[in-house]
C-alpha cells in the first residue's frame, strides 16, 4: 500500500544574505514571502524515500551531499532514497560552496538540520495514500521560449531593446502544461505536488521571495484546505515570464514583479 506524508519548514536567511541570480551584487533587505523547505515523503510497506525542495537559487552539491549525511542520521534514510532539489527562485540565495558568496556559517549549519528535521517530520506524517494524476494547459501561455532567432541569423537570449527590432521569431514554444499528483489520504490532508516548467525570475529585487511557486501552493492551499501542496519546478532553462513578440506595453497587463508572479502562481 502507497502511503504519503508532508512537512514544510521556515528557512528565510538572515538579512544581508547574498540574493543571488543577476550580474550584479545583492544583499537582501527584507521579505516578501518566507523561503521554504516542502518535504514528500513515500513509504510501499518496506522501502522509504523523501524528496525536499528549497526555495533556493540552487544548491550545490557539496552542501547536498552534508544534507544528505544529516538526514541519513536523523531518520535512517540510505543516501539514494533522499532527493534534494530548489525551486531556482532569483528572489532568494544560493547555498554555494564558494567561501566568497557564502552565507553565514550559523545559517548552513541550521539549514542542514532543518532538511533532517522537513525529512523526519513528512516520514511520521505517513498515511495510507491513493495516487491520482491530472495535466491541464494553462488557460493562457505564462511561459516563454527566451531564445529568438533574429533577422541577421543570430540567436539572442532575452533580446534587449538594441536587438529587438530584428527579433523574427522564438526558436521554440514553451510547455505551459501544469502537471499535478495528488495523493488522497484518510484521516489527513491531501498532499498536492505541482510540476510547471519557467523560471522563477519574475519579480527581481533585494526582498526575500519563492516568487511564483510560492504564490502556487499559497493559492492551492487556499482553496483547498484539505490539501497541502508542494511544487517542483520543470526544467526551464530556456523558457521565462516575458513574451517579447507582443509590445513592451502588453507583455504585463497584470502588472510587473509581484503582481505577475501572483498571477503566474494561479497559473490560469
Amino acid at each position: 500500500m502507497l502511503q504519503a506524508g508532508f512537512a514544510r519548514v521556515d528557512v528565510t536567511p538572515p538579512m544581508g544574505s547574498p540574493v543571488d541570480g543577476y550580474f550584479k551584487d545583492r544583499v537582501a533587505r527584507g521579505i516578501l514571502d518566507p523561503i521554504e523547505l516542502n518535504a514528500i515523503a513515500f513509504s510501499d510497506g518496506e522501502k522509504r524515500a523523501v524528496m525536499i525542495t528549497g526555495d533556493f537559487l540552487g544548491i550545490e552539491i557539496f552542501h547536498v551531499t552534508n544534507i544528505k549525511e544529516h538526514v541519513t542520521r536523523q531518520t535512517g534514510l540510505k543516501n539514494e532514497e533522499i532527493f534534494i532539489s530548489a525551486t531556482h527562485s532569483h528572489t532568494s540565495v544560493f547555498v554555494r560552496e564558494n567561501p566568497a558568496k557564502n552565507l553565514p556559517q550559523e545559517y548552513i549549519n541550521m539549514l542542514y538540520r532543518k532538511f533532517a528535521d522537513a525529512a523526519q517530520m513528512a516520514l511520521s506524517d505517513l498515511a495510507d495514500a491513493t495516487l491520482y494524476t491530472a495535466q491541464k494547459e494553462t488557460a493562457a501561455p505564462i511561459g516563454f521560449v527566451r531564445r529568438y532567432r533574429l533577422s541577421d541569423g543570430r540567436v539572442a537570449t532575452n533580446p534587449g531593446a538594441a536587438v529587438l527590432p530584428l527579433v523574427t521569431g522564438r526558436c521554440d514554444e514553451s510547455d505551459n502544461t501544469v502537471r499535478i499528483l495528488r495523493f488522497c489520504r484518510e484521516g489527513k490532508k491531501d498532499i498536492t505536488l505541482l510540476n510547471f516548467s519557467t523560471h522563477p525570475d519574475v519579480i527581481s529585487g533585494e526582498y526575500y521571495s519563492a516568487d511564483w511557486p510560492g504564490f502556487a501552493r499559497r493559492f492551492v492551499e487556499a482553496e483547498h484546505p484539505d490539501t497541502h501542496c508542494l511544487q517542483f519546478t520543470g526544467t526551464e532553462g530556456d523558457s521565462n515570464h516575458v513574451d517579447f513578440l507582443k509590445p513592451e506595453e502588453e507583455r504585463f497587463p497584470h502588472g510587473r514583479g509581484y503582481a505577475h508572479s501572483r498571477y503566474m502562481g494561479r497559473m490560469r
